[in-house]
């Protein structure tokens, strides 16, 4: 999230008594100003876990690949996969994976 988009929310807050800035030290304009970096830096931690969640949900999935089955066609029966049938899965899931991070990035 932009911060000035954080900005934004902070300032309608406090102006709906929501967020409350008169009751510290500090001026309420340098107290806006530390909710909204607690605020972001909280978003950009959460954006970091997911990636990391995210970078590890594909690194199971491509340890458990090798276990996966498929109908043949000809034959009918379960059979392992093929190394291209194999690639081209773990391609389309790393490229899955790839643009859900490139959308939290650009967030």
């Amino acid at each position: 999230m932009k911060r000035e988009a954080i900005e934004k929310v902070v300032r309608h807050g406090v102006e709906m008594g929501i967020i409350s800035s008169k009751d510290f030290s500090i001026p309420e304009e340098e107290r806006i100003e530390e909710i909204v970096t607690i605020i972001q830096n909280n978003i950009e931690e959460e954006k970091g876990k997911t990636i990391a969640a995210l970078r590890y949900d594909l690194g199971e999935f491509i340890r458990g690949i090798e276990n996966d089955t498929k109908q043949d066609d000809v034959t009918g029966e379960s059979r392992g996969l093929t190394l291209g049938e194999a690639i081209n899965i773990i391609l389309h899931e790393y490229w899955t994976t790839q643009g859900l991070i490139d959308e939290i990035l650009s967030e």
